[in-house]
């Protein structure tokens, strides 16, 4: 994963805060500055109806939902903490209750050759002067080639490379209604994060 979220609820009747301070992940193999595109940030919340909300940066409240969400647009991950705060305000008596946090976001990779997360590249093989790749038959035994293998050179095939995220959720464990949270938030492993 790029980066590190670490969300914290703070429950105080009928007022919900959240805390998302975010950074690149240093166990990440990407090189920095790291840039994903398309962020969004989604934090729900339960318990009762919301009168007002305040978010920085801003917003939106789907109070039928009962959600808050960020559109980040592009996120440039280079080492500095970054943080997002919302504050949800229920009618009074409501007791409002954290939901999850999750993220999704996208990354697209260079066109140098060089692999993505995942390591993979693909090479094509360079066809010498008077040879074309209708002398060869690839589905052939290397034994009846009608050339020899020694010589070849590959070039890395241009290639654009994106990294979709899956869905990555961060819930509160060991929360009291009412009290502040016992532990910090914690992000989930990806539910299937694909290269595309």
């Amino acid at each position: 994963m790029p980066w590190i979220l670490k969300p914290t609820w703070k429950p105080d009747g009928d007022k919900l805060g959240l805390v998302v301070p975010y950074a690149a992940n240093p166990a990440c193999t990407l090189t920095a500055p790291i840039v994903l595109r398309n962020v969004v940030l989604v934090a729900t919340y339960s318990g009762g109806r919301a009168v007002r909300v305040q978010t920085k940066p801003a917003g939106t409240h789907l109070a039928d939902k009962q959600l808050v969400y960020w559109r980040l647009g592009d996120v440039t991950l280079d080492g500095t903490e970054r943080r997002i705060v919302g504050r949800v305000f229920g009618e009074p008596g409501a007791v409002l209750r954290p939901g999850t946090v999750d993220v999704r976001w996208e990354h697209v990779g260079s066109e140098s050759g060089a692999a993505l997360i995942s390591g993979v590249t693909i090479s094509r093989e360079e066809l010498g002067g008077h040879e074309t790749a209708d002398d060869k038959d690839p589905f052939a035994d290397e034994e009846n080639q009608p050339h020899s293998e020694a010589g070849k050179t590959w070039a890395d095939v241009p290639l654009a490379r994106k990294l979709v995220s899956g869905r990555y959720e961060a819930r509160e464990q060991g929360l009291d209604v009412g009290h502040a949270p016992s532990t910090p938030g914690r992000v989930d492993s990806p539910s299937s994060p694909r290269s595309v």
